[in-house]
């Protein structure tokens, strides 16, 4: 697998893990994934852009 791959890979743990550490402080399951996808744009655009893959 290349580098990028993992991070693609990743972006469903992403979505999981927000909603897991959100719905039991009572957050709102839209609002959790509304976040899920804010973190999933950041890793994504992280990896990707500011230290792309050789």
């Amino acid at each position: 697998m290349q580098s990028d791959d993992f991070v693609f890979a990743g972006i469903p743990a992403t979505y999981l893990l927000t909603l897991g550490t959100l719905l039991p402080l009572g957050i709102d399951a839209t609002d959790a994934m509304g976040l899920g996808s804010v973190v999933a744009t950041a890793i994504v655009g992280q990896a990707l852009f500011i230290n792309p893959p050789q």
